[in-house]
């Protein structure tokens, strides 16, 4: 049966020319739509991850809320147990008030973020950024090196090389500054952006801490998975070896559980990246549902478009069908011959349009959209990030298979159930 579904397929293919170019477009669409949207959730949580210290953080909570994490191996130890598909590593100390300040030639500007890292861990992750100007440098990074976005540059108008002066508040609470000089400027004017980065050790030496601690410690997790279930799971090893706090999602919520339970010991907070991106999840989660509003729609047009076009077609081959029924055919075997053929033309169309569908992503790949402010957050230096899910594209093909199979079952079932004289008959 295959082998004259094929046959006839090829003879049909002037008529299955109009059908087979709509499903091909059916399939580039869906391409390019799920493809641009894992590259944009790819982005942006990479971004996000680096922003906020991977997929995974714990952080240590203290009663004097200096939240230095004391014991370092037992929470490297309940990342090991836990299995995880670590990407990156990160280890930093972070400022966690939102009054810190740059200062250069008499103007100021607040920085949401102040992180200082530890560059022997997160070297790697952190040389991702896209720097325009400066850099990290191919030995140890300066002790006074900082590094901001071009945003922040722009605004206070410095460039690699000037002396710039940090103004913190210390964990006791005094006011604080330190001079560092402007090490690199990377292309980010996003809200991951507003963020100074600088070595862990300068910035304790700033706030109080001891000069060799971390406050966070996280990993950013290879395959992009469940970050909520694999948070979950180094909670429960690292509750084995040290006192941890309820699930909390996020840092506010470790702010307000300290306060409400002092303790004399060390305690360690687990949460996941999704509780620090409630809003971009959201965001997210609206480009899901406009793709699948626009695949519903295109769907619908398709599928009515392949019933029409069977429709025509059936009727065109009515003496062929007489013929085959004439000859001993039965109705189920002309049904599968004409469900066949539009399997077939399915999966050939799918096929095509997948291949020009990743010629697309890869074209858009190519263009530069640095200018456009809107789109920094989910661009990767500038670009569209290539993105190929799989399990999407799988979605693809099956989809254009149910189409056509769906569209071609009625006009199936109609030509065979003419009667052969009848249909023998038709002009």
């Amino acid at each position: 049966m295959l082998g004259i579904a094929w046959r006839n397929f090829i003879l049909q293919f002037p008529r299955y020319r109009v059908l087979g170019t709509a499903l091909v477009l059916g399939a580039l669409v869906f391409t390019v739509l799920f493809g641009v949207t894992a590259s944009l959730t790819h982005t942006v949580r990479e971004k996000a991850a680096r922003y906020f210290s991977g997929d995974i953080i714990v952080m240590g909570v203290d009663p004097q809320k200096r939240w230095v994490i004391d014991d370092e191996a037992s929470v490297l130890a309940a990342f090991q147990a836990s299995n995880l598909d670590v990407g990156f590593r990160h280890r930093r100390s972070l400022y966690y008030e939102t009054d810190a300040k740059l200062i250069f030639n008499g103007s100021s500007l607040v920085q949401r973020r102040v992180i200082g890292l530890d560059f022997s861990v997160e070297r790697d992750n952190f040389s991702r950024l896209e720097f325009i100007e400066g850099g990290l440098s191919d030995g140890e990074p300066p002790l006074d090196g900082l590094w901001v976005s071009n945003d922040t540059a722009q605004r206070l108008h410095f460039r690699v090389g000037d002396e710039v002066t940090l103004m913190v508040k210390t964990v006791d609470g005094f006011r604080n500054t330190v001079p560092l000089r402007l090490a690199g400027i990377f292309q980010d004017s996003s809200f991951f952006g507003f963020a100074s980065y600088l070595d862990y050790r300068t910035l304790n030496k700033a706030l109080g801490r001891p000069e060799g601690t971390v406050t966070e410690l996280g990993v950013s997790l290879a395959s992009g998975g469940d970050n909520d279930e694999a948070a979950q799971r180094v909670r429960e090893r690292l509750g084995t070896l040290v006192p941890v706090t309820p699930w909390l999602v996020n840092l506010d919520a470790a702010f307000g559980w300290t306060d409400q339970h002092p303790s004399d010991t060390s305690t360690y907070a687990v949460f996941p990246l999704s509780g620090r991106l409630k809003q971009i999840n959201q965001l997210i989660q609206a480009i899901y549902a406009v793709n699948a509003l626009l695949a519903l729609v295109f769907l619908v047009v398709v599928a009515i478009g392949v019933y029409n076009t069977y429709q025509m077609i059936a009727f065109e081959r009515t003496k062929e069908v007489g013929t085959m029924r004439a000859l001993g055919m039965q109705k189920s075997a002309v049904v599968t011959l004409f469900l066949t053929e539009s399997l077939l033309l399915g999966f050939l169309s799918s096929l095509v349009g997948l291949a020009l569908g990743a010629l697309v992503l890869w074209g858009l790949g190519q263009v530069n959209f640095s200018g456009n402010l809107l789109a920094q957050m989910f661009l990767s230096k500038g670009r569209v990030a290539w993105a190929w899910p799989w399990q999407n594209m799988a979605v693809v093909l099956a989809v254009m298979w149910l189409t056509t199979f769906v569209g071609a079952a009625l006009p199936a079932w109609r030509a065979a159930n003419q009667r052969p004289v009848d249909a023998l008959r038709h002009e």
